[in-house]
């Protein structure tokens, strides 16, 4: 029970299809295949390496567990947000967020999971994009609300969930 205290679940009712904005420079694609794991595990660890509290490394075997392995696991519902080197050199990811189902009152729900952006990126509006191109995905599925969690010490991270209509939840959002 004390640990549910540090958890900030939030709620977004979409009223209408979401519109992410053209991001200059930035790119969106989905997961491939095993070979995006690192990259995915790589962005995760910059993201949250400095963040209070702090989140363990984690391996390909926890990402198969906590992705791979969940029954609405699908390529389509992981993106990376990828800015091309300058000079013309190939594509990095700056930024993931992932599209998990969670159980909300006898109904499956869109959840945010996983929203990294590289430390560098950030303030640019790649979170933004990202959650827009979540939203609009959720949205395409028929779902009309888009729930997630962050911690209560991820003051910045609560900041950008509010600022896109992000609002308290009541009761739990439980991961399927």
């Amino acid at each position: 029970m004390e640990a549910m205290a540090t958890v900030l679940q939030l709620v977004k009712r979409l009223s209408d299809c979401p519109r992410p904005r053209v991001l200059p420079g930035i790119a969106l694609r989905h997961y491939h295949d095993s070979r995006d794991i690192p990259t995915w595990l790589e962005l995760r660890h910059r993201a949250f390496a400095r963040a209070k509290p702090g989140v363990q490394r984690w391996t390909v075997a926890d990402f198969e567990a906590d992705l791979i392995g969940r029954p609405w696991w699908r390529p389509e519902r992981l993106w990376f947000a990828m800015a091309a080197e300058p000079g013309g050199g190939s594509p990095f990811a700056v930024g993931t967020v992932v599209l998990a189902d969670r159980a909300v009152g006898g109904a499956i729900v869109p959840a945010v999971h996983w929203l990294a952006v590289a430390p560098t990126w950030r303030r640019r509006g790649v979170g933004r994009h990202l959650l827009e191109t979540l939203e609009t995905r959720a949205w395409e599925l028929g779902h009309r609300e888009v729930f997630l969690e962050t911690h209560v010490g991820w003051t910045a991270a609560a900041r950008l969930y509010e600022s896109l209509g992000y609002e308290p939840a009541t009761g739990g959002i439980p991961m399927l």
